[in-house]
C-alpha cells in the first residue's frame, strides 16, 4: 500500500514530480510543469512551465523542454 503524496514539489523550480520519477539534481523543473512515474531526466535540463512528462519518457542530459 502506498503511503504519502504521489507528488513532491521539486525544490529546484518549484515543479510536481511523481515520487517513482528519476530527476537529475540539477534539472529544472519550473512552477507549472509536472513529471509523471517512471520518467528520466538526465543531468542540467530545464523542463519548462506547463511542460507534462508523461509516464516512461526519457529526457537526456542538457535538454530544453
Amino acid at each position: 500500500m502506498e503511503q504519502g503524496p504521489k507528488y513532491l514539489n521539486w525544490v529546484n523550480g518549484g515543479g510536481w514530480v511523481h515520487r517513482l520519477a528519476n530527476v537529475d539534481p540539477s534539472s529544472i523543473v519550473e512552477i507549472g510543469a509536472v513529471v509523471h512515474a517512471h520518467v528520466r531526466v538526465g543531468a542540467d535540463s530545464h523542463i519548462g512551465s506547463g511542460s507534462v512528462l508523461g509516464p516512461h519518457i526519457i529526457i537526456g542530459s542538457n535538454s530544453n523542454i
